[in-house]
């Protein structure tokens, strides 16, 4: 019975540690392009933003379900801009266009 709970208790750690790992999110992050700086989002961002704020373009983690006009448009401090959320590995590598 001792081993069960053990092997049952060290299966628990294995799983907890694969889940937390796994859903991490790594992003592009600095205050101008071309951006080659990686890092791994911290608990609670868990996309990437790239945002055009006309004379730059910011790229970092952000939290997705934030990433909408009043949120961004408040962080940044900013009336006119346009952004792009994204969730996959590294996706916000290219800045921000209008055309998508």
């Amino acid at each position: 019975m001792k081993s069960f709970f053990i092997s049952a208790l060290l299966i628990a750690f294995v799983l907890v540690l694969f889940c937390q790992s796994g859903s991490a999110v790594k992003c592009y992050k600095c205050a101008r392009g071309p951006c080659k700086k990686t890092v791994t989002c911290p608990a609670g961002k868990d996309a990437c933003i790239a945002v055009n704020l006309g004379t730059k373009n910011v790229f970092d983690c952000w939290k997705y379900s934030e990433c909408n006009l009043d949120k961004v448009g408040a962080y940044y401090k900013s009336q006119s801009f346009g952004f792009r959320c994204c969730t996959g590995y590294l996706c916000n590598a290219k800045a921000y266009t209008n055309s998508g």
